[in-house]
């Protein structure tokens, strides 16, 4: 039993040190056609700017996106967010409903995660966002 009590502090120390070291500071990122710009504020709140290409179901059938959370996500104690963000909005396109879902980690010199999103706009016109995987670096 000790040893189990042992095995599992050492196992809990590591995600303890990692969010003291997660600092404020900003993380910069692009691959694969996605950029990221994630800023970790003082208040350990994430503030991101996600770039990415939307793939839709009538023409233009790709599109290039950009979002950014209306509430911002808190930065939990092993490093680690997530957000859900739904309702409704419009854009040149015409009118539509969204939900959106993005989930990362940050570490002291980097972060990775991935985000979904749909919208449906009125006119029948559906985009989505499957599982996109971003990662950023941090910087000075």
């Amino acid at each position: 039993m000790r040893r189990l009590a042992a095995l599992v502090a050492a196992l809990a120390i590591p995600a303890v040190a990692l969010a003291a070291t997660v600092e404020p500071g900003l993380y910069t990122g692009k691959r694969h056609g996605v950029s990221m710009r994630l800023r970790v504020t003082e208040s350990l709140h994430v503030d991101y700017r996600l770039r990415f290409h939307w793939s839709c179901n009538r023409k233009p059938r790709r599109s290039n996106a950009e979002t950014k959370p209306l509430t911002l996500p808190k930065l939990h104690s092993d490093g680690r967010f997530r957000h859900v963000e739904h309702g409704k909005a419009k854009n040149s396109r015409g009118s539509f409903r969204y939900r959106e879902r993005i989930r990362g980690r940050v570490a002291a010199d980097s972060a990775k995660g991935r985000y979904t999103a749909v919208l449906h706009y009125t006119n029948g016109r559906v985009c989505k966002a499957h599982n996109i995987a971003w990662s950023a670096k941090r910087r000075d």
